[in-house]
């Protein structure tokens, strides 16, 4: 009976809270191409973790009850890296295309995020009506983050459908060599649309997220 109590302990306590198909629609140069992944969301050791599943990766992050971030883990054919923060500290391990994961970075209660979701859903879920910094990790060199912007930049529709729309930057005068727009969610902060760049030099390109 202990074993059978503990059995169903145990399928309850990882019983998807989510499950869903991911599309991705990615405009560039005149190009279309979608590609299609997975996403479940499981509440494990009262973290929640979010696995996404894409056609060159796979990452799963665990945020605790307040949305913060407090792991990720990802997997490429070329890279297997995790990131971690205990106690205020974030260190890693693993490679990221043969590059080791190295260094650490004492947050002092800064958000931080490898992605642009982490502080997407953060400034939508807490309703923050301003400009929000946070800090971008290389997992190559965590000791050096690079500091990031996202502000509120009203309502639009993406694929017929509500979402908030936000301008993504760097501060100060480095704000002149990138910046971005990002869509959400309104409810849940997920990201449904992107129009930016990979970085300095690299096409503009347009992902939209479709889920369902």
């Amino acid at each position: 009976m202990i074993r059978l109590i503990a059995f169903f302990a145990a399928f309850v306590l990882s019983f998807p809270l989510v499950a869903e198909t991911v599309t991705y629609k990615i405009q560039s140069e005149g190009k279309t191409t979608i590609q299609t992944g997975a996403v479940t969301v499981v509440q494990e050791g009262g973290l929640k973790w979010t696995t996404t599943v894409a056609p060159e990766s796979t990452t799963r992050a665990a945020r605790n009850s307040d949305g913060t971030l407090v792991a990720i883990e990802v997997e490429t054919k070329k890279s297997k890296w995790s990131v971690k923060v205990a106690g205020g500290l974030l260190t890693g391990n693993g490679t990221v295309e043969d590059k080791p994961v190295a260094g650490t970075l004492q947050l002092k209660d800064r958000l931080w995020a490898v992605g642009f979701e982490q502080p997407l859903q953060w400034v939508v879920t807490k309703k923050i009506p301003s400009t929000f910094t946070f800090l971008m990790v290389n997992p190559t060199d965590l000791a050096k983050p690079q500091e990031m912007t996202i502000s509120p930049d009203g309502k639009d529709t993406v694929e017929g459908k509500p979402a908030l729309r936000y301008k993504l930057g760097l501060p100060g005068a480095l704000s002149l060599f990138w910046s971005a727009t990002v869509w959400a969610d309104p409810v849940t902060g997920e990201q449904v649309q992107y129009k930016g760049t990979r970085g300095p030099g690299t096409p503009e390109m347009v992902v939209t997220t479709i889920r369902s």
